[in-house]
């Protein structure tokens, strides 16, 4: 049977909330996590603080979790989907040492992510593992998990995906309809109705263009084209070069891969993050958009092999929905091909 790592970041009230009350509750969605136990052996490893920990389970300050049995966890975790998380999956918390004074963990969670990133390539690759390692704002559709790993399935190396970017204070009020994942439909049309402000700045024909344009978009009121720097390997084959790497999921990572399968249609790999709003605010700048700026921006900001994705066109929720014209997607060739020539 193989084995599946999933990694991920857990920590402070807030994305602690998120994870528990909507990450989970998609994740163990019956299509998804229980649904792989004949073919995969799973394991969900989550990096947090001991003031985190403290909240997700019943223990005392400093207690030792690593010699807890099975039944021992699952009677500890204080959130019933923490409960049915440990009943569906191999459970294990793994604590971040802090070196900087609370009120800056927030600022340190890029690093954090890095960091994160590069022990689990270590854990996965020695037990010869596939490897998911995302972040705690992340909502999946039913039947999220067989679509991607299908792909790794057919010979693929990994599965690319950009997740679509919802604004968590908007959609959870709809997400908290449901205990249970969305069909994919359902799913995209909450974040489509309630998008980032991120993502909203970076539509193309734009007076207040996006001060951080790794996704450009072209939309229609039925969906959106994103032409965009940054992909996500959703899951992967890990290699132990990535260790040498600054180890950013979605930026210098993709490149390592021979023969990624890429989810041109978001369907394929339904995915979104709903990040509270204070994210990335201000999300513009006073100036319309501009290839100019664009590719200054592109050459101080991103890895060399970064600018080749661009010139893909990504379709969401897929290209039938989303009805792009062809004068859209003309318009976006031309635009990308000022920026990355």
């Amino acid at each position: 049977m193989k084995k599946y790592y999933i990694t991920n970041v857990v920590y402070g009230d807030l994305y602690l909330k998120i994870f528990q009350e909507q990450h989970l509750k998609s994740v163990l969605d019956e299509t998804n996590l229980p649904s792989l136990k004949e073919k995969y052996e799973t394991h969900y490893m989550i990096f947090t603080d001991a003031d985190t920990l403290i909240k997700i389970m019943d223990i005392e300050d400093g207690e030792n979790i690593d010699s807890f049995s099975g039944e021992e966890m699952i009677k500890r975790l204080k959130h019933p989907n923490f409960k049915r998380l440990a009943y569906e999956t191999k459970l294990k918390f793994i604590i971040l040492d802090w070196a900087r004074e609370d009120h800056s963990r927030f600022d340190m969670r890029y690093s954090v992510l890095m960091q994160v990133f590069k022990e689990s390539v270590r854990l996965a690759h020695e037990a010869d593992a596939l490897l998911t390692a995302w972040v705690a704002d992340l909502v999946v559709a039913k039947d999220f998990f067989p679509r991607i790993l299908m792909r790794i399935e057919d010979g693929h190396d990994a599965t690319f995906v950009l997740p679509l970017r919802g604004a968590f204070e908007a959609a959870a009020k709809y997400l908290n309809q449901i205990n249970s994942a969305l069909p994919a439909q359902r799913l995209f049309e909450i974040a489509y109705t309630n998008l980032h402000p991120l993502w909203v700045a970076c539509e193309w024909v734009n007076k207040r263009f996006t001060r951080l344009p790794f996704a450009i978009l072209w939309s229609t009121p039925t969906g959106t084209m994103a032409r965009s720097f940054s992909v996500t390997p959703i899951v992967f084959k890990p290699q132990i070069e990535m260790l040498n790497t600054r180890g950013m999921i979605d930026g210098d990572i993709p490149s390592f891969f021979k023969n990624p399968y890429w989810c041109e249609n978001w369907t394929d790999a339904p995915v979104v993050g709903i990040e509270p709003l204070f994210c990335y605010y201000p999300t513009f700048r006073n100036f319309p958009s501009s290839a100019k700026w664009v590719r200054l921006w592109s050459k101080q900001s991103l890895h060399p092999t970064q600018i080749k994705y661009a010139k893909k066109r990504l379709y969401y929720p897929d290209k039938k929905t989303a009805r792009i014209s062809w004068m859209q997607k003309l318009s976006s060739d031309r635009i990308i091909r000022k920026i990355t020539r």
